[in-house]
């Protein structure tokens, strides 16, 4: 009864606050608004025109294949037998921001001599890649039509292959996707391993710091004299463990909804939302217990961001092999890796948010093992809660943590 009471004070504390409403209305904008934002860029990210200083003439071809929409191709002749003299006056344009880029092609690229690309950013792939496209497919049909082939041949030679997607599930069936669908299995699974990163660790962190905060100033003293070590922060779990569920319900729901409504059945599985937040829930008791630990063995807030970093470094993992994982879900590394308690909510969800989700089974072992986890993890957390919560000065040696974690 009293660590669901703690747990009511805990939730009610979070939930009524400004940072939580926000919170719900707030990351589905930003995640929306990046979409919308990436392809305005996309549309948008044209700049000066760029030069093709043509010495081959095959100005109308360049211009007949150019097919970038976003910068502007201007073909003009060589002012002079000189090509130092064009770079040079070139170069004081890019300088002046009035073009891009330039390109230097001289009459024997026909017979394989290179072009010169110049450019403020060399980095940048557009107009650069563009620009040698069209150049590369002039050229190709000057040396196709020296040699007596018909441009209609040769674009029938160079047509590429039309191909079907089809993806086959357990039951052996085939079925065709599309590319939006193609696409959407691509990035669907990081978006979900960002999501659970969030919530766990939002909140883990907000553990960190409630149990700081509280040890510092003495409420953990007050609240000690009524119930017992565990059982607040037992309390203290539940209650930051039901923000983040219903955090995420609101977004499960509004997710939900969003996909039915516009037929995205097919690009994202409604069931992958029930797996998010059977992953979540043990993910958060898992690290919020170490958090609570961690907490306890502080006096001030940047004792605790110094304990952070082992787990921070922890979760790069999952973040850094995400792409990877959702690109190869059923490699042996990936598999692996999914059966560590602590990187399991988040290659697990990747998986199953993948065009090769794993099967029941793995699923079922995967939250046993995570639950199995929780048990070990909750029980040492609680030893070393117990002492630490009421240390004081200088925070304890890793020695001294593990002496209190046997003799507890």
């Amino acid at each position: 009864m009293k660590i669901l009471r703690v747990a009511r004070r805990e939730y009610l504390e979070h939930v009524k606050t400004k940072a939580f409403l926000l919170g719900i209305v707030l990351l589905p904008v930003i995640l929306v608004s990046s979409i919308f934002v990436q392809r305005l860029l996309e549309r948008n990210s044209g700049g000066n025109p760029v030069v093709v200083v043509d010495g081959a003439g095959l100005g109308e071809s360049i211009d007949a294949f150019y097919s970038s929409e976003n910068f502007e191709l201007r073909v003009q002749a060589p002012s002079s037998g000189n090509p130092a003299e064009d770079v040079e006056q070139l170069s004081e344009q890019i300088l002046a921001d009035e073009i891009d880029g330039f390109l230097i092609m001289d009459a024997d690229v026909i017979d394989g001599a290179p072009v010169s690309w110049y450019s403020d950013n060399i980095a940048r792939e557009e107009p650069r890649e563009s620009v040698l496209e069209a150049v590369t497919q002039a050229v190709r049909k000057v040396r196709f039509e020296r040699t007596g082939i018909e441009p209609e041949v040769v674009q029938a030679v160079y047509a590429p292959v039309q191909a079907r997607d089809f993806g086959v599930g357990e039951d052996a069936e085939a079925t065709e996707v599309d590319s939006d669908t193609r696409e959407a299995k691509g990035f669907i699974p990081m978006i979900f391993v960002y999501l659970m990163f969030i919530g766990i660790m939002g909140q883990a962190q907000t553990m960190l710091t409630s149990t700081v905060e509280e040890k510092s100033n003495r409420v953990m003293e007050v609240l000690l004299s009524s119930l017992s070590p565990f059982q607040l922060m037992s309390g203290k779990m539940i209650g930051l463990g039901m923000v983040s569920f219903t955090l995420f319900a609101v977004w499960a729901a509004g997710g939900a909804f969003m996909i039915v409504r516009n037929g995205w059945e097919h690009m994202v599985d409604v069931a992958t939302l029930g797996y998010f937040l059977i992953y979540f829930v043990p993910g958060f008791l898992l690290y919020s217990s170490v958090m609570a630990a961690l907490g306890s063995l502080c006096n001030e807030l940047k004792e605790a961001q110094n304990m952070m970093t082992p787990v921070m470094i922890i979760l790069m993992v999952p973040l850094m092999t995400m792409f990877w994982v959702g690109q190869n879900p059923d490699h042996t590394i990936a598999r692996v890796l999914s059966f560590i308690p602590t990187f399991t909510p988040f290659l697990m969800i990747n998986r199953l948010a993948s065009a090769q989700p794993p099967g029941m089974v793995e699923v079922l072992l995967s939250v046993l093992v995570l639950l199995v986890a929780i048990v070990i993890t909750v029980w040492l957390a609680a030893r070393v809660f117990r002492v630490g919560v009421l240390l004081y000065g200088k925070p304890p040696t890793f020695r001294e943590v593990l002496r209190w974690m046997r003799e507890a």
